[in-house]
């Protein structure tokens, strides 16, 4: 399948992959996590694998472009200069798949494709969050992220490239 690029509205520092259709958020706890994406599972503790990803922005309320990529197989290569944050987890997606969602949003009109069910793999890559946080409401999304996800076993999570300083501020924060 081709990469297909949308665009989400980030609420709270964040958007989902997850399948089901309420999230109550009140309770999640991303303490131990990356500062990237937290695998989590209900009431909202990280696991691996996860039946929701939690993807952390720089942007706090706003626009971010995102990219989706559905492989039949792990990708060969890695862009390392292109990405400042890059991490795979290991989801369990139940029912007919999973959405790119936040708290506040489920676009029906959304490009982005549904993520198939079973276990799967999520690689995701993101560029831009320092800016994006530093940002003074800008129309356009200067965040972008790219989700690749193939199937495959539960594996154990896979720090790539942790650079930027909002990854940094998410990780030191954590109790």
């Amino acid at each position: 399948m081709p990469v297909v690029t949308g665009t989400i509205t980030a609420t709270y520092g964040q958007y989902f992959l997850r399948s089901f259709d309420y999230v109550d958020v009140s309770a999640w706890s991303y303490t131990g996590s990356n500062g990237l994406v937290a695998s989590l599972i209900p009431p909202g503790v990280l696991a691996n694998p996860g039946e929701v990803a939690v993807i952390l922005t720089g942007t706090e309320s706003g626009d971010v472009r995102v990219a989706v990529e559905i492989l039949d197989e792990s990708p060969t290569s890695i862009p390392m200069e292109d990405w400042s944050e890059i991490v795979e987890v290991s989801l369990e997606i139940s029912g007919d798949g999973a959405f790119v969602t936040t708290v506040d949003e489920l676009d029906e009109d959304d490009p982005l494709p549904d993520l198939p069910a079973g276990a799967i793999r999520l690689r995701v890559h993101a560029r831009g969050r320092d800016e994006a946080y530093n940002a003074v409401e800008d129309p356009a999304p200067v965040e972008e992220h790219l989700l690749q996800v193939w199937p495959a076993a539960p594996q154990p999570e896979n720090v790539i490239k942790l650079t930027d300083a909002v990854g940094a501020l998410r990780r030191s924060r954590q109790t």
